[in-house]
């Protein structure tokens, strides 16, 4: 549980400055802010309340009053140090001096103001206790207006200009503003000019300092016309251009602006790894444009499709340009040909085109709405698109194109053909059809038909001609008229059947029940002697022994035999990625008979197994079975003949592209793949033959020779079953042998997975024969050199001063959590103490980090088994593994969280923790949390109790004595019963917020990912002390710039698609998540009334924050509010709320949350390292486009998994099954 909105008006975790109060938590000298100081006494201060006309905790309106500059509100309270410090710190070790500002630098620090003193110098508030002046969005320049309000800078240094915002950043007016608010972003220190100014960039690395190919206007120019051009929507636009602007600017923070752009338009449009050029290989495109679709070699479609090919050659305008032509084609239409022509192609593409085509990919993205589950038809609308864009047509157009006209000319005819396929609309509602699944058209079946250049070519209008009978210029403005009914089919049909574990998985029966056959029959000879006695043990030919032993081979080929008759019921043959199954099948049955021949000369023709040819016979099918049973073993069955496989046709790319596309295993990882399976199913055969089919022989020896004469029988079956007995028997003990034989392969993969995983952490030196204790004694180190990135800081310190202040927020936030009491805090920080010279100050560790492996000390620093000890612990062991190197905060990417949102709870009400609401129940759900947590629960008493006595102080009513004192234990009874005893709000929304932080609510999840924000403050602070010293003392300022700092690198979306139809406690409740987390995004779903009785209701996808202008409806006013073709939610729910937000997040990276999953400071710390796993940190000097130059085979991380901790592990067993599952 982190990131708890927390009292206060200015930032104050123990690292931030608040101006006016130099009693925060652990201070520097620049503020005339003190460190934590342990002679202080640790006294647990609570300010008296901010009065704003009343108790200051809601304003006028009823909303709850939030700081804009600090939504970092914590549930517990301050605690302070009472002596300010003078003099600079002095590391008694290192000699050195802490970074000084102001009058700081002097030596001095000002005296800090007691408790109390006036209501307008105390920054200690009560929590939740907020000033309504400072929660005004006015303060936070997000809307782009210069920050003018907090502009104390001379134009003069701006060389007399000034800052002119772009016309994307102001209202609507005239010719080319586009009427965006987008925000203000972002500080970039490393140019020369001055903090105030480079504040008002909204986007910093992209500046014209910085030789940037093309300005934001042009930039804004490129996206106003192609807006005109195709019609997308005004809202649609400015999203779209405020997204592009963040993906470059994060790029460009830590490359030149023009490798930030090429590496962009490489990984969107034409690099290796993008999905655009994927595509357009896999489906021909390149011929397309080169021959044009009727000129070009396509495998046999269905009659209507060759009906139409024949009436595209006749209407070829000129015979003699097509023979010549397919003359320049010939031998030139190799893949590797095509990507040459491409890479050339792009690479005399200018920085302007490049930007152009990004842009409108990103427009068509941003508003295509399902048909984003189909991104290779998105391909195929770029490319219509551009094509039309680099036509005369689209250029010489005069009148801009009507609002709306991309989305209904071209992805709503697509949306209704999805949605129609599973809904039918009933007066504006949508009413599931009953249909079953395998009979429906899903996304996967519409985007698979434009894989193969087959399925495009089945693209027909509405008076039945061909899209791609069009010339690649027309083919945009015919999307209209496609008729879509006619052009997708089922590529896949879903049907329930137990083959599928056959087509599926034929491997696994190919190596197990020929393996099988093979120990089996070699251990049966009595099986093969007709006149078999046991007194003689007469054994068979040899020859039919060789033969029944190599009859595995032909089971092997049995089954995939089976497996492919199997698969024509499967996948339709008219589907161009179907694969040829009439040369694969007669392929195997060709295997099947050479496997069988042999035995069927053996064993049917009479007086031939004795002969010599019998035996060689024998011997060759057993080596003819083997080499089958390892081909079939190894080889899939996509892979017999003309499949993804064969590399030098470009008949499957597609298949080789976007199915099986796993990066191979190099070097060390390759070995250990191979050396797992190879010893597991070494070990397994091994096993398998001595204990289940060798000690079978007797058993089977026995039971085969055994006849049962003296039955009596019964009167169903008479003496059949009886003298059957033996040969039953048999039958189930083979049933069951092979039962085993399947299943101790799991078993031996379960052991060698665990042997090899112990070899691979000794080889990463984090066994658990490593020092256990080493982890805490080394953390200090770890965190300089694995946390901070101080490798590029301007002005160097001593490590100690670094590590103090990370080691010091960590302990403090899990104070404000309550997870920790106030004496173990002070066995947990960095003091300072008087220092051996006169004047000066050090720090001292604590010695925490010493005692974990010296066992004189007997010290608790935490409790044991808490949840304080879980996260120091998982952190310090964490930071003993290898982790990339974290880069300066300033070059780090953007990236968003994202968390999907529908009923989960938001925040407990107050009814909800304190009352049974179960018919059965007799423990309320505060008691069972108080029951859960009791350390917890006694550190939130303790600080309530001191919030009560200094509210009462505050008031004047306060009035401690002997009388007052004897009563205190009874009037504490409230406070441990159910967390107050005042019905203020202030108190209510503490107990209520401490009991939601320990259930799996949105609050929980909200809070504990802001930490980011929380995380990349502390971490610009601690390594950029020359931005501290540019303020001058003015934490205000410097306040603001952290935070738009972190504004600029983390952003956290919430997918809340209820928000609109919330009631009023849940409205409430997220109003109140808005004002305690002003930078929180909710996205929603909005709604109008249809236009006309009987149609569907208009829905808009809509984007507010914390920072939204509250109309007089009550509702915010949305920042970005952009159409969609009809109701998203169509399929499971949780994608598709995800889908239509997704359009709002912004940066390179997502992560995607659970809305019951939590997070921790100490955990926000890593994330430039997590962020440096996608390798993307450093670029290459060599451009991607370089035509003959191979790029380097490197498979891209797409996905970083981390664990989760489940911590309903605690609250029983089926908490434990859970947690295990997980």
């Amino acid at each position: 549980m982190s990131g708890h909105p927390q009292q206060g008006a200015q930032y104050d975790e123990g690292y931030g400055h608040q101006p006016g109060n130099t009693e925060s938590y652990y201070q520097d000298e620049h503020g005339g802010q003190q460190y934590y100081d342990n002679n202080a006494g640790y006294e647990q201060g609570h300010g008296g309340h901010q009065q704003q006309g009343g108790e200051g905790y809601y304003d006028e309106s009823g909303y709850y009053n939030a700081d804009a500059n600090n939504p970092y509100q914590q549930e517990g309270g301050y605690y302070e140090g009472g002596d300010q410090h003078q003099g600079q710190y002095q590391d008694e070790y290192y000699n050195d001096q802490y970074y000084e500002q102001g009058g700081a630098a002097a030596g001095e620090a000002p005296q800090a103001k007691r408790r109390g003193d006036s209501e307008e110098d105390s920054e200690t508030f009560s929590d939740f206790t907020m000033r309504s002046d400072m929660a005004r969005a006015t303060d936070m320049d997000y809307y782009g207006r210069g920050d003018e309000r907090h502009d104390s800078y001379d134009e003069s240094q701006m060389g007399g200009r000034g800052y002119r915002p772009p016309s994307s950043q102001v209202s609507y007016g005239g010719n080319r503003s586009s009427g965006a608010s987008t925000p203000n972003y972002g500080m970039d220190y490393n140019n020369v000019l001055p903090a105030g100014q480079r504040s008002k960039e909204p986007y910093p690395a992209w500046t014209s300092d910085a030789q940037i190919p093309l300005s934001k206007e042009e930039i804004e120019d490129i996206f106003l016309d192609l807006t005109a051009k195709f019609g997308f929507q005004r809202d649609s636009m400015r999203n779209v251009y405020d997204h592009l602007m963040i993906l470059l600017d994060s790029r460009a923070s830590r490359m030149t602006p023009n490798q930030a752009l090429l590496s962009l338009h490489a990984d969107y449009i034409g690099g290796d790894n993008a999905n655009y050029r994927k595509w357009y290989f896999a489906a021909h495109l390149d011929l397309d444009d080169a021959v044009g679709f009727a000129n070009m070699k396509l495998s046999k479609g269905d009659r209507r499709t060759r009906k139409a090919r024949k009436a595209a050659k006749k209407a070829a305008p000129d015979p003699e340009n097509e023979a010549q032509t397919l003359e320049q084609m010939e031998g030139d239409n190799s893949l590797e040909a095509a990507e040459y022509r491409w890479k050339t192609r792009m690479n005399r593409m200018s920085q302007h085109d490049r930007v152009r085509q990004l842009a409108l990919y990103l427009l068509c993205w941003g508003e295509a709405n399902q048909v984003r589950f189909m991104p290779e038809l998105l391909c195929f609308i770029f490319k219509c698109a551009d094509d039309y864009l680099n036509s005369p047509a689209c250029q010489n157009l005069v009148e801009p194109v009507e609002e709306f006209t991309y989305l209904n000319q071209v992805i709503t005819p697509l949306y209704q053909y999805c949605r129609d396929q599973g809904y039918e609309v009933q007066d504006g509602k949508y009413v599931r059809r009953e249909r079953d699944h395998n009979e429906i058209i899903g996304y996967d079946d519409c985007n698979l038909l434009f894989w193969y250049p087959e399925g495009i070519e089945r693209i027909v209008m509405e008076d039945k001609s061909r899209l791609v009978d069009f010339s690649p210029a027309e083919r945009y403005l015919k999307l209209k008229d496609v008729n879509w009914n006619k052009v997708f089919f089922k590529t896949y049909r879903e049907t329930r059947s137990w083959f599928h574990m056959l087509v599926n998985f034929n491997r696994i029966w190919v190596i197990h029940i020929s393996a099988f056959w093979f120990f089996t029959a070699k251990n049966s000879p009595t099986l093969l002697e007709k006149n078999y006695k046991q007194q003689e043990n007469n054994q068979p030919p040899a020859s039919a022994q060789w033969s029944a032993v190599a009859l595995g081979g032909a089971i092997a080929s049995l089954i995939m035999v089976i497996a492919t008759i199997c698969e024509w019921s499967y996948v339709p043959r008219r589907w161009a990625g179907a694969q040829h199954l009439t040369k694969k099948l007669l392929f195997l049955l060709a295997v099947f008979a050479l496997n069988v021949a042999p035995s069927v000369y053996i064993f049917v023709i009479p007086n031939t197994q004795k002969t010599k040819i019998a035996l060689i016979l024998g011997i060759v099918q057993f080596f003819i079975a083997l080499v089958t049973y390892f081909f079939f073993s190894i080889m899939p069955m996509g892979g017999l003949f003309g499949s993804y496989l064969t590399r030098n046709s470009r008949q499957y790319v597609a298949s080789q592209t976007f199915t099986a596309s796993y990066p191979r295993l190099t070097g060390n990882n390759m070995w250990m793949s191979y050396g797992l399976w190879i010893t597991v199913f070494g070990a397994k055969l091994a096993e398998s033959y001595v204990f289940l089919t060798l000690s079978f022989r007797d058993p089977i020896r026995y039971l085969a020779s055994m006849e049962i004469s003296y039955c009596a029988g019964d009167a169903l079956f008479g003496d059949v079953l009886c003298k059957l007995q033996p040969k039953i028997l048999l039958g189930i003990m083979f049933v069951t042998d092979l039962t085993l034989f399947f299943l101790d392969t799991f078993m031996w993969y379960i052991i060698m997975n665990t042997i090899y995983s112990v070899a691979g952490s000794f080889y990463l030196g984090v066994s658990i024969w490593t020092p256990w204790r080493n982890i805490f004694s080394r953390l200090p180190k770890r965190i300089y050199s694995k946390v901070l990135a101080t490798t590029d800081m301007e002005i160097k310190y001593k490590p100690k001063v670094l590590i103090s202040q990370i080691w010091n927020a960590i302990v403090i936030s899990m104070y404000r959590e309550h997870l920790l009491a106030i004496d173990h805090v002070q066995k947990l920080l960095y003091h300072q103490v008087p220092s051996e010279q006169e004047g000066k100050r050090t720090l001292r560790a604590p010695t925490f980090f010493v005692s974990q492996e010296d066992h004189s000390f007997k010290t608790e620093f935490f409790p044991s088994q808490s949840e304080a000890e879980r996260r120091i612990s998982f952190f310090a062991q964490s930071l003993s593994t290898p982790i990339p190197e974290p880069v300066p905060v300033d070059n780090m990417p953007t990236f968003t969280v994202m968390i999907p949102h529908y009923g989960e709870k938001i925040l407990f009400s107050l009814r909800e923790i304190i009352r049974e609401d179960e018919p059965y129940s007799r423990v309320t759900m505060l008691e069972y949390l108080k029951q859960l947590h009791p350390h917890e629960w006694d550190c939130f008493v303790k600080d309530t109790k001191i919030l009560a006595d200094e509210t009462s102080q505050f008031n004047g009513d306060y009035d401690k004595d002997e009388k007052n004192t004897a009563k205190s234990k009874i009037d504490d009874l409230p406070f441990y019963c159910i967390g107050f005893k005042s019905a203020a709000p202030e108190y209510t929304l503490r107990t209520r917020i401490w009991a939601s932080l320990r259930a799996q609510t949105l609050y929980r999840t909200i809070s504990g990912f802001m930490n980011y924000s929380r995380a990349i403050k502390l971490l610009y602070r601690v390594e950029n002390p020359e931005v501290v010293q540019m303020f001058g003392g003015n934490s205000d300022k410097l306040e603001r710039e952290l935070e738009r700092m972190a504004r600029r690198k983390f952003k956290l979306c919430v997918s809340m698609q209820r928000y609109a139809k919330f009631k009023k406690e849940e409205m409430e409740n997220t109003e109140f998540l808005l004002r305690a987390y002003p930078d929180l995004q909710i996205a929603y779903l909005d709604e109008e009334a249809p236009l006309a009785e009987g149609e569907e209701p208009r829905l808009y996808s809509a984007l507010i924050d914390g920072h939204s202008e509250i109309m007089e409806n009550g509702m915010r006013r949305p920042k970005f509010r952009i159409q969609l073709s009809g109701n998203p939610i169509l399929g499971d729910g949780k994608s598709d709320n995800q889908n239509h937000a997704i359009i709002f997040y912004r940066g390179e990276y997502i992560q995607l949350i659970d809305a019951n999953q939590d997070n921790y400071l100490e955990e926000c710390l890593k994330i430039r390292s997590v962020l440096a796993e996608f390798e993307e940190m450093t670029t290459e000097n060599v451009s991607p486009y370089t035509p003959g130059v191979s790029n380097p085979k490197v498979a891209p991380v797409a996905i970083l998994g981390a664990r989760e901790y489940i911590f309903s592990e605690n609250i029983g067993v089926l908490g434990d099954i859970a947690a295990g599952k997980e």
